[in-house]
């Protein structure tokens, strides 16, 4: 198994929010885990590994010992590869392993997960702006609160995936953006409004009382390849494929979760991936 290049990892993380790299694991580990995963999703499309004490307690009342022992194995896998370093490197802090699931998407005509970012506020509960709140502060602010902090998600494709079948887009520069808006909103320059959506997004910063805000954030020159590049939600009846990350099996995704990103249908072919999600230590 090839170290990974922490330094070169992380800088085009804060700088792009997105690194891929092809052949992520051993040959032979990468088919090992491969046949366990696509075992354990014939029976649930949906798997969480236990992280805590209290999701190792469920799973073994359950008597889930194959995630158990299976968990260990991914878990040594990524320790081998520094994940966490790149993880605190990316983000500029102490970080923890909160997530690791896999997910089977099934053969289907239907987009994953339209474009969207991870921390955009959408109002779908009575505490909504509450929880959005948190989040916030959290990831700006490094405020330890209910709400964890977005991080950096290692998404590893378990199948090949192409362009129209399951690619995984990411808009580059888009996470500057985003943590821009976020900044503004809880410094109260910019009205909270949803924007989990791109286009909700996109409408917020197109508004020129709002523009000028942005740019004690973020490059203008970025700021205008962000609205140039994402013209197609308002333009185009057709998704892009100009941010697919088209990837053979056992391929990564390393990517800021504040990046605006989508998953493309599955059109002809079954996506299984497996993720790990680290975040801050507050």
């Amino acid at each position: 198994m090839n170290k990974l290049d922490i330094s070169k990892i992380s800088k085009q993380i804060k700088e792009y929010g997105v690194f891929s790299q092809k052949n992520i694991f051993d040959k032979n580990e990468f088919e090992l885990i491969s046949n366990q995963l696509k075992n354990l999703t014939k029976k649930e499309k949906k798997i969480y590994f236990p992280i805590n004490f209290k999701d190792y307690l469920f799973k073994i009342l359950k008597i889930d010992f194959d995630k158990i022992i299976l968990k260990k194995k991914l878990v040594e896998l990524a320790d081998k590869l520094d994940f966490s370093k790149i993880a605190a490197e990316s983000l500029g802090d102490n970080v923890y392993l909160e997530v690791l699931d896999c997910y089977l998407s099934k053969k289907s005509k239907d987009t994953i997960l339209e474009w969207h970012n991870d921390i955009g506020y959408k109002f779908n509960s009575m505490n909504a702006k509450k929880d959005f709140l948190e989040k916030a502060k959290s990831t700006i602010y490094n405020q330890k609160t209910k709400k964890s902090s977005m991080g950096i998600k290692f998404f590893i494709y378990i199948t090949d995936v192409k362009s129209n079948d399951g690619a995984l887009g990411i808009i580059p520069y888009s996470h500057k953006v985003v943590y821009a808006l976020t900044n503004l909103i809880l410094e109260k320059k910019i009205e909270l409004k949803t924007y989990w959506k791109l286009k909700d997004l996109r409408n917020i910063i197109l508004q020129d009382e709002n523009k000028k805000h942005f740019l004690d954030y973020i490059d203008k020159s970025e700021l205008e390849r962000f609205i140039e590049k994402t013209k197609f939600v308002e333009t185009s009846a057709e998704e892009t494929l100009e941010f697919d990350f088209a990837l053979n099996k056992n391929s990564a995704v390393i990517f800021d979760e504040m990046a605006v990103h989508r998953g493309s249908a599955p059109t002809y072919n079954d996506r299984l991936v497996l993720r790990y999600l680290y975040r801050r230590k507050l």
